[in-house]
């Protein structure tokens, strides 16, 4: 007999925290978990990868900081568990655990809270999501994990679960088209150095850091290009995309650097780079970039924080530098593009790092059968039938 899970999202689009919850939802044991999906934002490319995988609603919530806007979240969220039958309600990440787990807390539902950070401990909207009880914590990284018990998390109820690949459907998308594709498309040669870094821009993920280090790359690899993919997304950090443009002309970098915003062909992209560079200045719970460049066999440069460090095998599969320091950064982009031979090593090494979504799927259900209620064979559930959520309570 199948389960039923009601898995809770604040974001319409898609991001990292997003990828990992798509996989789950594609590679989940279906005979036994029935999924649904309530998505608290208005319909976007998360709602259409993920209506193959589940039944999906919308309930675009807003900010949180009017309580009448959180109470109709929490109700339209009450309103999904009590018609879909949910055994298990999954927060992805703290503004969705907020509703989440006060609408399970309601209906005396476990509920799951995944967090996909290392969470910030000023800040107002963790603080409101820490005092929401959660039956599970499941935590991206050791390094999210000991943030998650410094800040009052039982440790009983914290699993780490690490992100991963669904490796067969990376190698498809990496062997589509030509290698030299994007190369072809921004008229680089096939032979400069073309140095990736990949994801949301914010502050906090380090393009600036790159931008500062390309100068002195160049001085040593005049051919060189650099490219920044993505954009600013969820609202946030609307004026940073502009920030990076006019550093970049500031340092004098003018066609060297390509500011390709969002694009859906990222493992082509990495398999025609030289290098990918993970810049992040604070530090992140995961990071799948860091994995996808490792798995298109390309050296990765990472910050040696938060969860690269267990990714990266430093001087093996990846190189780590410290965080915010582009001269550190720029001499070891250097020392990469001068060796070709511990280039090709290093990706070599990479490719053999095991992180995949289907393990990934795995400890997700797991977590979830461990917090369920017991089924009750002979009895008939009294939500058999799913009925769709009217338009007056979503």
């Amino acid at each position: 007999m199948k389960r039923r899970v009601l898995l809770v999202e604040s974001v319409g689009e898609v991001g990292g925290a997003e990828r990992v919850l798509l996989d789950t939802l594609r590679l989940r044991d279906v005979s036994r978990w029935e999924a649904h999906l309530l998505v608290l934002a208005a319909p976007g490319s998360l709602s259409q990868e993920a209506a193959p995988h589940a039944i999906v609603t919308h309930h675009p919530a807003g900010r949180y900081r009017d309580p009448r806007t959180l109470a109709a979240a929490v109700r339209c969220c009450s309103t999904a568990i009590r018609r879909t039958g949910a055994a298990v309600v999954h927060a992805n990440g703290a503004k969705a655990h907020i509703v989440a787990g006060l609408a399970a807390l309601l209906h005396r539902k476990p509920c799951v809270w995944h967090v996909h950070e290392i969470l910030d401990a000023h800040s107002p909207l963790n603080w409101l999501a820490l005092r929401v009880p959660a039956s599970c914590y499941l935590a991206t990284s050791k390094a999210a994990r000991r943030q998650l018990l410094q800040l009052g998390a039982p440790a009983s109820k914290v699993r780490v679960v690490y992100p991963g690949l669904d490796k067969p459907r990376f190698q498809e998308l990496l062997l589509r088209g030509a290698a030299t594709d994007i190369r072809d498309e921004l008229g680089i040669s096939r032979d400069a150095p073309l140095i990736t870094i990949v994801g949301r821009l914010q502050p906090g993920k380090g393009q600036h850091v790159l931008l500062a280090a390309a100068p002195r790359v160049r001085a040593r690899f005049p051919t060189a290009h650099f490219l920044v993919v993505g954009d600013a997304l969820f609202g946030l950090d609307a004026a940073y995309p502009a920030q990076l443009r006019r550093l970049a002309a500031r340092l004098g970098l003018g066609q060297a650097v390509h500011f390709l915003g969002q694009r859906g062909d990222v493992p082509a992209i990495l398999r025609a780079s030289t290098v990918v560079v993970q810049a992040s200045v604070f530090p992140e719970a995961f990071g799948l970039v860091v994995l996808e460049g490792m798995a298109a066999g390309k050296p990765v440069i990472a910050t040696r924080c938060g969860g690269a460090a267990e990714i990266i095998a430093d001087g093996v599969t990846g190189i780590l530098v410290p965080p915010g320091q582009p001269a550190v950064l720029a001499d070891r982009l250097v020392e990469l593009l001068a060796d070709r031979e511990r280039r090709e090593a290093l990706g070599a090494a990479a490719r053999t790092v095991e992180f995949t979504a289907a393990e990934t799927a795995r400890r997700i259900q797991a977590a979830w059968d461990a917090i369920a209620p017991p089924l009750a064979p002979n009895r008939r559930r009294a939500a058999s039938a799913v009925r769709p959520i009217p338009a007056s309570a979503r």
